[in-house]
C-alpha cells in the first residue's frame, strides 16, 4: 500500500494536500459561524471566567473554590452569558488574579475587543517566530493556515474558549525568539513572567539548557529561584487568598476535577485513562481519572524523557551552534514540552505545530524512498485531514522518539553535522 502511495507523483500529492487544507479550513470557518455567529454558543467562555474573577477579586472576595454550591462564579458568570454555566471555576495564580481585578471596570463587551486585539497581536508573534526561528519555505505562504487549522482547527477551538493560553504563547514565541538570539536574561524574564501566572510554563526553560547546556543551568536555577521567591511574597502579601489558590490546584487533582472537566490531552491524560480504555476491551469496567499509581507512573515517564532529551543533546557534542542547529534544538524543545506538559489541552499547540513541521522538514530519512518529500508532504497531510484530539501527542512522541533512536543508531537525521 505505502509502495502504490509513494509511486504518486509530487504534483499529485500537493494537490490533494492542498485541496484538503481548503475544505479543513473551510469547514472550520462554517462550524465557527454556525455554532458561535449564527448559534446559541457563547464566544470565549474562558475569559468570562477572568473577567468574573476579578470583579470578585475587586470586591475583595476571594474567587477560588470548586465544586457544587462551592465556586463563588456561578452569579457573575450566569449575569454576562445571560444562562447557566455549568460549575465553573478559577484555577490562575494571586498574581494574575491582582492584574484581573484591575480591569474589572471595564464592560465585558469592552474586554472581548481588548481580547481580539491581543489574540491578533499574539497569533503575530507566533507566526513572526515561525517564520524567523523555524522557517518551511514550502509552506510559507501556507503556514498561517496550518497551523490553525492542523489537528481537527484545534486552534480554533482555542481561539474561541477565550483561554489565556493564546496570549501567553505569543510571549513564549517572543522568548524563543530572544533565546535563539542569545538574549538569555530577556528569555528568562520573560519565562518568570508566564510562569507567575501559569507555574508549569517554567518546563520552558528545559528549551534554554537544550541550546546552550551547561551555560545556561545557572540562568535556569536563579528563574526558578526568583518564581518561588515571588510566590512566597504574595504568601505573605495575602495568606488566605493564597492558600485558596493552592487549594484550587489540588482540586485540579482530584477525580472530582477529572469527571468534571477532564479537558486535558497529554502524556498524564493518557496515563488516567488508559486502564479504562484496555479494560473496555475485554468487556469489564476500571475506573478512569486520577490517583497515586498513575501519578507516579507519569512522573518516572516525564524523568526518563527529560533525561533522554539531555542526553541527545550531550551526545551532538556541538559547541558553537549556528542559527540552523540552534532553531532545531529549539523545535525538539518545543516537542519535549508538549509531551511533559502536566496540563496539556488544546490551546497548547501554539508551538508545537510550527516545530513538528520545521522538525519534520529537515529530517534526513534513512530509507532511500523516504528522502524525496512525498513522504513529507503525506506526513503533513495527515496532520491536516486527522481529526483525531490525541494526534499531536501520538505525533510529538513519534517524533521525539524517532530522533532518539536514529541518535542511539548513530544516523544524524537532524543533519547536525556535515
Amino acid at each position: 500500500m505505502l509502495s502504490k502511495i509513494l509511486k504518486i507523483k509530487l504534483s499529485i500529492i500537493k494537490i490533494i494536500f492542498f485541496i484538503s487544507l481548503f475544505f479543513i479550513t473551510f469547514n472550520s470557518v462554517l462550524y465557527v459561524l454556525e455554532k458561535y455567529v449564527y448559534g446559541d454558543r457563547f464566544l470565549f467562555d474562558d475569559l468570562v471566567i477572568n473577567h468574573c474573577a476579578g470583579i470578585i477579586h475587586s470586591l475583595n472576595n476571594s474567587p477560588y473554590g470548586f465544586g457544587l454550591g462551592k465556586t463563588p462564579l456561578i452569579d457573575c458568570v450566569k449575569n454576562v452569558i445571560g444562562s447557566d454555566w455549568g460549575m465553573p471555576a478559577y484555577f490562575y495564580s494571586t498574581f494574575y488574579l491582582r492584574i484581573l481585578s484591575i480591569l474589572s471596570d471595564f464592560s465585558f463587551n469592552t474586554v472581548k475587543v481588548v481580547w481580539f486585539v491581543l489574540c491578533f497581536f499574539s497569533f503575530s508573534l507566533i507566526l513572526f517566530f515561525s517564520y524567523k526561528i523555524l522557517p518551511i519555505n514550502k509552506f510559507k505562504k501556507t503556514l498561517p493556515l496550518i497551523i490553525f487549522f492542523s489537528f481537527g482547527g484545534i486552534l480554533i477551538k482555542a481561539f474561541t474558549s477565550g483561554n489565556l493560553s493564546i496570549f501567553v504563547y505569543g510571549l513564549l514565541s517572543l522568548s524563543l525568539f530572544f533565546l535563539h538570539k542569545n538574549y538569555k536574561i530577556i528569555f528568562c524574564s520573560m519565562i518568570i513572567l508566564i510562569s507567575l501566572v501559569k507555574p508549569h510554563h517554567f518546563i520552558f526553560l528545559i528549551i534554554g539548557i537544550l541550546v546552550y547546556e551547561k551555560e545556561f543551568l545557572k540562568y535556569a536555577i536563579i528563574s526558578t529561584l526568583i518564581v518561588i521567591f515571588i510566590f512566597f511574597l504574595e504568601f505573605t502579601y495575602n495568606n488566605e487568598l493564597f492558600l485558596s489558590y493552592l487549594s484550587n490546584l489540588h482540586a485540579s487533582t482530584t477525580p472530582e476535577f477529572f469527571f468534571s472537566y477532564n479537558a486535558t490531552v497529554g502524556l498524564k491524560s493518557v496515563i488516567q485513562n488508559l486502564p479504562t480504555n484496555i479494560a473496555g476491551q475485554f468487556n469489564f469496567y476500571i475506573s478512569a481519572g486520577p490517583n497515586l499509581i498513575k501519578n507516579l507512573l507519569w512522573f518516572f515517564l516525564t524523568f526518563f524523557i527529560l533525561i533522554g532529551s539531555i542526553l541527545y543533546r550531550t551526545t551532538l557534542k556541538i559547541k558553537n551552534l549556528n542559527n540552523l542547529q540552534k532553531s532545531k534544538l529549539i523545535a525538539f524543545g518545543c516537542i519535549t514540552t508538549t509531551i511533559i506538559n502536566p496540563n496539556l489541552a488544546v490551546y497548547e499547540f501554539f508551538l508545537f505545530i510550527p516545530s513538528i513541521l520545521f522538525l519534520i522538514d529537515n529530517f534526513k530519512f534513512k530509507l532511500s524512498f523516504l528522502e524525496s518529500e512525498k513522504i513529507k508532504y503525506l506526513i503533513i497531510l495527515s496532520f491536516v485531514i486527522v481529526q483525531d484530539i490525541n494526534f499531536p501527542l501520538f505525533c510529538s512522541a513519534i517524533v521525539f522518539f524517532y530522533i532518539l533512536y536514529y541518535n542511539f543508531k548513530k544516523n544524524d537525521i537532524l543533519i547536525f553535522k556535515k
